[in-house]
């Protein structure tokens, strides 16, 4: 699958988690020269997507930072980037 937003191309590397009412993937950014990865959360419930949506509209107030990268919806699917970090191993 393939996420299309603003300047970026989103193409599904890795599904790390897929349920009734969240999906957590790795995506890549086909359009980076670096072919930069972020994790997406994908919220699939609408209850959860208003939950989520008050918490993270309110996120980083008064600090300027978000904690995420981006947000956006494709169909119903409410789908908040943050950023890669390569897997550590315990």
């Amino acid at each position: 699958m393939v996420y299309q937003t603003d300047q970026m191309k989103l193409a599904v590397i890795s599904e790390k988690h897929h349920g009734a009412i969240n999906d957590v993937l790795v995506l890549q950014d086909l359009n980076s020269p670096l072919g930069t990865r972020y994790i997406a959360l994908v919220l699939k419930d609408s209850e959860c997507r208003k939950k989520a949506l008050r918490i993270l509209s309110g996120a980083g107030l008064g600090t300027g930072h978000r904690p995420f990268v981006k947000q956006f919806f494709h169909n119903e699917d409410m789908i908040t980037l943050f950023p890669y970090r390569e897997e550590r191993r315990l």
